[in-house]
């Protein structure tokens, strides 16, 4: 028995993945920014901790 189509059904959940995917990449590049930075002595103040923009997308 298939589902019946919904209007919204599909284009959310691409919409989602998208979201999940610009999110897991630009996560990875913070973490490499921050990795090659650790390496470096600090110069200057950290960026603000991870949970901030992730509570922004999660809530956005």
């Amino acid at each position: 028995l298939k589902p019946s189509p919904s209007p919204f059904g599909e284009s959310q959940s691409k919409v989602a993945a998208r979201a999940r995917q610009l999110y897991c990449q630009a996560y990875s590049e913070m973490l490499k920014s921050r990795g090659s930075d650790a390496e470096k002595p600090l110069q200057q103040p950290h960026p603000s901790p991870p949970q901030k923009g992730r509570e922004m997308v999660l809530s956005g």
